[in-house]
């Protein structure tokens, strides 16, 4: 062999040597890159973690959540202590829907959150999960207005006395205590909003489809009555907040009592589900000039009686 034909063997050795660490390298990364790839990829939906989010809205929480790729639903759960097993709430069929308001979570309660993602719609494979959400759900109460409209649509003035009715020297001192209540952050339900126009079937009615704290009547006796408080009450609960109510009419408008009274055939004590008062706020003959002139007064002393049966500082 001439020199020159070693030369050039000997040149192609050389390249041959750099070349191939380079190629392997390159297939290596290119290896690599295609298994992060298909890891990716092959990741199971059993795996996905819904993220979800609590937050409290008007009279309920909602929950909300991203969606989950591959899902056809969503389950919600919720338990309203640490300890408690989570209780499936609701079954969410679309895929599309990515929110759920809890109305039904238990007034003034600590309440936690998950949420799954499903697949299929008979066997159903369930993803891991979300993480726990808490949030305190609002504190929630009915506070009705004495009479106004009666169970036929007419309209009913409750008591009369010289041109006064019940159902109109009740409404402002509903509304003042309606107002306080809020101011505290306490979600109130009433027909005082809407000019006393709901019957007390429907009032209860509604309530009892809420869930609430409690349920408070406003009324004023008649005109044979003698001057002064007489809050009515039919359960255990009913009485405490009966009694909260009065001691703070007592202190504050330095009115009489007539005690607090256990009664037996009201319908708005029997038929609401939460604890219930009727308060009659006195008599529409001897009262009613405190009813027109200090009916805020009063209205702020029967919100701070509801406060202090709910803990409301």
């Amino acid at each position: 062999m001439d020199k020159r034909k070693l030369l050039i063997c000997v040149l192609i050795l050389c390249i041959s040597i750099v070349m191939v660490p380079c190629t392997a390298n390159a297939a290596t990364t290119k290896t690599a890159a295609t298994t992060k790839t298909s890891t990716t990829k092959a990741k199971k939906f059993v795996d996905l973690v819904p993220k979800v989010s609590v937050s409290v809205v008007d009279d309920a929480n909602v929950v909300t959540w991203k969606a989950v790729k591959g899902a056809v639903g969503y389950r919600v759960y919720r338990k309203e202590s640490k300890d408690a097993k989570y209780k499936r709430i609701k079954t969410i069929k679309k895929a599309t829907t990515l929110k759920y308001k809890d109305v039904k979570a238990p007034s003034g309660a600590k309440c936690y959150y998950k949420v799954r993602a499903y697949q299929g719609l008979i066997f159903k494979t369930l993803s891991k999960p979300s993480k726990t959400k808490i949030v305190k759900a609002p504190l929630r109460v009915y506070v009705a207005c004495g009479h106004g409209t009666d169970s036929l649509g007419h309209w009913d003035t409750g008591t009369t006395y010289k041109g006064m009715t019940e159902a109109g020297l009740m409404l402002p001192i509903t509304k003042a205590a309606v107002k306080y209540l809020r101011d505290a952050g306490i979600w109130v339900y009433t027909d005082a909003d809407t000019g006393n126009d709901m019957n007390m079937l429907a009032c209860v009615a509604f309530a009892n489809k809420k869930d609430i704290s409690c349920y408070v009547s406003v009324h004023c006796d008649w005109y044979k009555a003698v001057s002064g408080t007489y809050p009515l009450y039919v359960s255990g609960e009913g009485q405490k907040l009966a009694q909260a109510m009065n001691d703070r009419v007592l202190s504050s408008l330095k009115m009489p009592t007539r005690g607090l009274k256990k009664r037996y055939d009201l319908f708005e004590l029997n038929m609401t589900d939460a604890p219930a008062c009727i308060f009659e706020t006195g008599s529409i003959r001897y009262d009613n000039k405190i009813f027109r002139n200090k009916y805020n007064k009063y209205g702020y002393a029967l919100a701070q009686g509801i406060k202090d049966y709910l803990g409301v500082e």
